[in-house]
């Protein structure tokens, strides 16, 4: 579900190259971002991705890209996305450097942090991504569902 979400995305990140985009705080705006197309975490936002990040329990896995089913950031940066997939070493950084999700189920994966990491690997064919794994709790979604 998501490479096949993503492999459209590649379209947007060839379309949108001409655009700057810069990184958290660097003052990026709607005119220079893309949005994502995948379904929005109820669990996952912008606001709560603090919380969640700050949250001390989670555990290491190797999650199947086929089980991330939500999305928290509702924008992408297509010329990051770009850099990323245009990267020949891209494969081996995401070895190394491990996206945040929250499970939310049995094999029901939304990403908290690392979305362009996320979407990259898909539109690469990766079939499986390093992730720090935080588990779905009372505290967390009494902070989620406030929204």
């Amino acid at each position: 579900m998501l490479r096949d979400s993503y492999n459209r995305g590649q379209k947007v990140a060839v379309d949108v190259l001409s655009k700057y985009a810069g990184g958290p705080g660097s003052g990026v705006k709607e005119h220079n971002t893309a949005p994502i197309d995948f379904p929005q975490s109820k669990h996952v936002s912008i606001g709560t991705r603090k919380a969640l990040l700050d949250n001390m329990y989670y555990r290491k896995e190797v999650v199947p890209l086929s089980s991330i089913t939500a999305v928290g950031q509702k924008n992408l940066i297509p010329e990051k996305l770009k850099r990323m997939v245009d990267d020949p070493n891209f494969k081996d950084v995401l070895k190394e450097k491990t996206v945040d999700l929250l499970r939310v189920g049995e094999d029901d994966y939304h990403v908290i942090d690392g979305h362009h990491r996320v979407l990259a690997a898909a539109m690469l064919g990766v079939n499986e991504l390093s992730a720090k794994v935080r588990r779905k709790s009372k505290r967390t979604m009494k902070t989620n569902d406030r929204k």
